[in-house]
């Protein structure tokens, strides 16, 4: 029984396209790249996602990861001592996941084209469709 998702097979074809360099703006597929049943991990997979395609996070960025996703509300920075939020982390405004989507925008969307959130899920659609208002 073939038991892989919709999303597998997105996460396969992204994976195939790393062959070729990003450089190159290879036409990756529209449409959802994550679906809502991510619920509030949703972000996080939007880094897995970005740092599939080439986007570099700091280690204290892997700490709020691993820390959000074993439902840690804190991580330490092992240099300093302190203690952040990894929600506030991932989501805040500028946080994390903010990083991600706009480094895909810059680095993987071609022109016409963008990725966001609509309705707890997240596209990659032309701008056309996002100007319909389909976009949150």
């Amino acid at each position: 029984m073939n038991n892989a998702t919709n999303e597998d097979y997105l996460r396969d074809e992204a994976q195939r396209d790393l062959i070729k360099p990003i450089s190159d703006k290879h036409e990756f597929s529209t449409g959802c790249w994550i679906d809502g049943h991510w619920g509030h991990y949703g972000v996080a997979r939007l880094v897995d996602i970005a740092q599939d395609l080439g986007m570099e996070i700091s280690s204290l960025d892997e700490s709020a990861v691993w820390a959000y996703r074993n439902n840690e509300e804190r991580f330490q920075d092992e240099q300093t001592g302190e203690y952040h939020d990894a929600s506030e982390w991932l989501f805040s405004q500028g946080g994390l996941g903010d990083e991600a989507e706009e480094w895909l925008n810059e680095n993987i969307a071609k022109p016409g084209f963008s990725f966001g959130w609509s309705d707890g899920e997240f596209f990659l659609m032309d701008n056309s469709w996002w100007e319909d208002g389909w976009g949150e």
